[in-house]
């Protein structure tokens, strides 16, 4: 049996932070994260997008740090290769840092796992590029707007607890 995963291998957060320099007057700083408390997706990376623009991923067991202007933004995260993205509107005040958990939505996964069993009688009698096509159809539909994570705003006290033991993606 060969098991794969996608953990982020960077330096850790503590290590991180002594190297950063102090937040640009007009800037934002940003920190996203994912811990191990599900390894549900854990051999992806999440898709951090800022008003659709690919910022970078971050990995299971790891987090990232974006710098952006100061104000008004659409945070988005999805998964390549899985439907839906989830997106929260943000306003970030000048000098100001921000967390941000990216969780697995085991909803989705349910989803997605309940129609291959559908298809798995079916196995024989129709043809795969169908049984494909209509999983990532369904995938779409199903996993309402949100797609395989969530992201929310944590409290920098409440973030920090977890985010300490984390490296950060490459």
């Amino acid at each position: 049996i060969v098991a794969s995963g996608c953990a982020a291998a960077g330096k850790n957060f503590t290590e991180h932070q002594s190297l950063l320099n102090k937040v640009g007057e007009n800037q934002s700083r940003i920190y996203v994260y994912r811990t191990g408390e599900s390894a549900l997706y854990s051999g992806g990376s999440a898709i951090v997008k800022i008003d659709n623009v690919e910022k970078g991923k971050c990995n299971y067991k790891g987090f990232n740090v974006f710098d952006v202007p100061s104000g008004n933004y659409q945070l988005q995260v999805n998964a390549w290769g899985m439907p839906g993205t989830c997106t929260i509107a943000t306003n970030f005040d000048p000098q100001s840092e921000h967390y941000f958990e990216i969780k697995p939505r085991l909803t989705n996964y349910v989803k997605i796992i309940g129609f291959f069993f559908i298809l798995l009688p079916l196995g024989n009698l129709l043809p795969e590029s169908l049984i494909v096509a209509g999983a990532i159809g369904l995938g779409a539909s199903a996993t309402d707007t949100c797609g395989p994570f969530s992201i929310e705003e944590v409290e920098s006290n409440l973030a920090l607890e977890k985010i300490k033991i984390l490296n950060q993606t490459q």
